[in-house]
């Protein structure tokens, strides 16, 4: 009676060894079209001639990029020797008064330096939880039917 131990072990190598055999086939063909990508590249493009060419074109416009816009430090005073706290809400900052509250100074003003880029902007006091346009700032504008201050950082 013949064992069948060994060829079931011979029947799962064959298997084995083929199906390890038909990635290499294809990764033998992906690399052999890669190799002979590189080996037919050519720097023609960087020829004399090449930039000669772009010579001729130098009146066309060119690719400028973006430069950022200078940020200013602008200072935000309120003289309000009796409030308690007092915060900015503006529209660089959400009008969300909890990420900008002024220092009191020792002769009873509020003030904060913020880093702005220039443009016009809106904003309000918020002393002791009422909101108030700046009161030193003649600049006012209606939104949302409220008085607000306007500043123009350039």
């Amino acid at each position: 009676m013949i064992e069948r131990r060994p060829i079931v072990y011979l029947l799962i190598t064959v298997l084995f060894l083929t199906l390890l055999s038909v990635p290499s086939f294809f990764l033998a063909d992906v690399f052999n079209s890669y190799f002979s990508f590189l080996s037919s590249w050519s720097s023609g493009i960087l020829r004399a001639d090449s930039i000669r060419a772009m010579e001729r074109v130098s009146h066309l416009p060119r690719y400028k990029p973006k430069t950022r816009p200078e940020i200013k430090l602008v200072d935000f005073r309120l003289r309000a020797p009796k409030a308690g706290s007092v915060r900015l809400s503006a529209d660089f900052n959400r009008w969300n008064p909890q990420f900008a509250a002024l220092e009191k100074d020792p002769d009873g003003s509020w003030q904060l330096s913020v880093p702005l880029p220039p443009g016009k902007y809106l904003y309000l006091f918020e002393e002791d939880g009422r909101l108030i346009p700046d009161p030193r700032n003649p600049l006012k504008e209606i939104s949302k039917d409220r008085e607000v201050s306007v500043l123009e950082v350039r």
